[in-house]
């Protein structure tokens, strides 16, 4: 993500620091990432444990869908490029993208591939120690969130990735 910021991506002012974890930086906006988590803790849902399938037709709501918009254009106004980064969007990527496109953002998508296990090993250490075995099905099952996601943007031909 910080390459994208280099060749001119805007990822707004609010961006959460390098530490232990991440020394160069996580490139995630902390408004953006705030939201996220409010959303996802009024249905109950922790971003790395996998929501009950009753939980997913309630993310896709006019209200939430209007404050990720709200939040998108307060956060970067009239700015583009854009780009956002967060690991919930593999849970929330869908009302991310009916937000954009209402606001006339065109959509392109990257995944950005980077070794299951330092990721593991990495949200392990931010959340509770246990280390990489623990977290790595949970790395892998959002990889495949994720993709899904994508592939269902992708039929409509809005989005590329």
């Amino acid at each position: 993500t910080g390459v994208l910021q280099i060749l001119g991506a805007h990822l707004g002012a609010d961006l959460k620091a390098g530490d232990d974890c991440n020394p160069k930086g996580y490139f995630e906006n902390t408004r953006i990432t705030d939201l996220n988590k409010t959303i996802l803790r009024e249905l109950g849902i922790d971003w790395y444990r996998s929501p009950i399938e009753d939980v997913w037709a309630a993310l896709w709501s006019r209200r939430r869908i209007e404050s990720i918009r709200t939040c998108l254009e307060d956060t970067f106004g009239e700015a583009t490029p854009i780009a956002v980064k967060d690991p919930r969007l593999c849970l929330l990527f869908d009302c991310y993208a009916i937000a954009l496109r209402e606001m006339d953002v065109e959509v392109h998508c990257l995944r950005m591939q980077r070794d299951a296990r330092a990721i593991a090993r990495s949200v392990g250490a931010m959340i509770d120690g246990r280390g990489e075995e623990a977290w790595l099905a949970m790395v892998l099952h959002h990889a495949a969130l994720l993709e899904e996601a994508l592939v269902y943007n992708r039929r409509d031909r809005k989005s590329v990735v």
